[in-house]
């Protein structure tokens, strides 16, 4: 689950290298579904993530697993280099004695291995009947979706950056993060609508390409890690890296157009696109206050269109990137260990070097698309992404998206077009919510709390455009009372359409406030307990009963009056089942 700096401290020692290829089998695990498991739409991948999630100390780390899916180890760093190679003796005797898939294990736990160990964990989750077995006939593989769910119509690309040594050459190394990048990322349809719309308009001219589209493919053009990318930490005034665009456009010319034989298709119109481009990005890297990642490239490509669909995208990117990641603060600058002592904290980095990058990029295939059917229909119905997924993005987005559960869904009698729409805009939320998990985990609580409020008002104002297109007015008035019942009380506590309509005063909004500070004082240890590897089925239901006696003494502040309006609106009351 390591990336960058943490993968090559461990994983590209020769010696490491030919122990694990002889005794285990290597599983390179995003972080995002680890840490975001209950998301995961397969039931069966969803029971694994959860498993581990459970098990392990940090956001990251190296775990070993039986044949059960039962995590015997956790490790979060290791005392040496030679303490990797100790480890892994040490985990396969652990697993030649402990491979019974029958019988439940508990987790070592290591915050550096051998010298810091932590307490063992004991899941008593019962295990499935059968676990290891390929999907049977017909059902999608969740791993085909790679970085995230690829919504049909969607271009998938693929890209490869290199640093350059000073004859302009590839460096050899190709080991170290700020050397060598893979990455895949996806076009979204509604991109290639907006492209496809000025090349139909275009003619003989030179036009420019929508921003939406030249940022997606310079966004991805960078070397480094996560906590160092240029382009897709862009909130100001905030503890992410502040970047900023100088300049990013992408112009077409059409250099080259004909009809195909009729032997060589249906005989529409294909044309040859050329493109010409500048980019450059400046970022300050906030996770150590005073790194720089600066991006600067010149682009040429080419893009192939069958009528008005995009048949291949191809893209070559040359100029200069100047990465610095807490070079001059940094563990291993004051103190002479092994990176391994350190992998959280990655490897010191100050590089200042001309890139290449090469972009290719082809429609994805109606079997791997999310939402395609492997019966050759339509698409996925929305009932095949499992409630339980949409219940998790409820209780982390909360508001209007209470509209992607079955049973509200069932409640507000939605036709099948109307799920379907909904459908289609579920993985993107999922997906970009996933991202901003990524995002905050090494930040404070109040830091990600800030984040996340932050998330949820551009996710809610995304979502509500959606529904004013998709659900009739009164499918939209009872959605409203639903998620006000959800909700209870708490929906008081903003600027939104309740709180304008009971007239809240100043006075009481300042004594909902104080119940709520009274409430997370109280919340607050069982959070910590939970990020400490609690049992999150015995944690819960307490966080919901001091939600629930909260919610009480908010509702005590209304006036007789508001009281009487608040019921009102809440309307026929309705019993989600949770």
């Amino acid at each position: 689950m390591y990336a960058g700096a943490a993968r090559e401290a461990v994983f590209s020692v020769p010696a490491v290298i030919r122990r694990i290829n002889a005794d285990f089998i290597p599983l390179a695990l995003r972080a995002t579904l680890v840490n975001g498991a209950d998301g995961v739409r397969d039931a069966e991948e969803r029971w694994l993530y959860q498993r581990i999630n459970r098990a392990k100390i940090a956001p990251q780390g190296i775990g070993v697993l039986n044949s059960a899916g039962q995590v015997l180890f956790w490790i979060q760093m290791f005392d040496d280099d030679q303490s990797v190679l100790d480890f892994l003796d040490t985990s396969r005797k652990q697993f030649q004695e402990q491979a019974d898939a029958k019988r439940l294990v508990a987790t070592q736990r290591y915050m550096k291995f051998p010298g810091a160990k932590a307490d063992e964990y004991q899941d008593e989750t019962p295990l499935p009947a059968i676990l290891a077995q390929e999907h049977p006939q017909g059902k999608r593989c969740p791993a085909k979706d790679g970085k995230g769910a690829v919504p049909p119509g969607s271009i998938v690309a693929r890209l490869v950056g290199r640093a350059l040594d000073e004859q302009g050459k590839p460096v050899a190394d190709i080991v170290r993060q700020e050397h060598y990048v893979e990455d895949q990322f996806n076009v979204s349809p509604e991109v290639l609508k907006a492209l496809t719309k000025v090349l139909t308009n275009a003619g003989a001219e030179r036009v420019r390409l929508p921003d939406a589209f030249s940022k997606v493919c310079a966004t991805h053009a960078h070397l480094g890690h996560i906590d160092v990318q240029p382009c897709l930490c862009m909130i100001k005034d905030k503890a992410e890296n502040k970047g900023e665009w100088k300049r990013c456009e992408f112009w077409v010319r059409q250099v080259a157009s004909g009809k195909r034989r009729p032997s060589e298709g249906d005989g529409k119109e294909t044309t040859l696109w050329q493109i010409e481009g500048q980019s450059e990005v400046v970022s300050a890297v906030a996770i150590n206050a005073n790194g720089v990642h600066d991006v600067k490239l010149g682009w040429e490509g080419f893009i192939e269109m069958k009528g008005q669909r995009v048949l291949r995208l191809s893209l070559a990117a040359r100029g200069t990137e100047k990465l610095q990641f807490a070079k001059d603060d940094h563990p291993l600058k004051r103190e002479k260990k092994d990176e391994v002592a350190f992998l959280p904290a990655g490897r010191p980095v100050d590089v200042n070097s001309g890139v290449r990058y090469g972009i290719l990029g082809e429609p994805v295939a109606d079997e791997e698309a999310t939402g395609a059917r492997n019966d050759g229909g339509a698409g996925e119905s929305a009932q095949e992404i499992p409630d339980e997924a949409r219940k998790q993005l409820v209780e982390v987005l909360g508001g209007p998206f209470i509209v992607f559960r079955d049973k509200v869904q069932e409640e507000l009698k939605l036709s099948g077009e109307q799920k379907q729409k909904l459908q289609e805009k579920f993985a993107d939320h999922v997906q970009e919510t996933m991202k901003v998990f990524e995002k905050i985990n090494a930040l404070k609580a109040e830091e990600r709390e800030k984040e996340m409020q932050e998330h949820r008002r551009k996710s809610e104002e995304k979502l509500s455009t959606v529904l004013k297109d998709v659900l009739e007015t009164k499918q939209q008035e009872r959605l409203f009372q639903l998620q006000l019942q959800q909700s209870g009380p708490f929906a008081l506590l903003g600027q939104n359409e309740a709180f304008l309509k009971l007239k809240i005063t100043d006075e009481q909004r300042k004594q909902f406030q104080g119940v709520v500070e009274a409430m997370q004082k109280k919340i607050e240890p069982l959070a910590k307990e939970a990020q400490s590897g609690g049992n999150p089925e015995e944690i819960r239901p307490k966080v919901m009963k001091i939600r629930k006696d909260h919610e009480g003494k908010i509702e005590a502040i209304l006036t007789d009056a508001q009281k009487k309006q608040w019921k009102e609106m809440l309307g026929k009351p309705f019993d989600l089942g949770d």
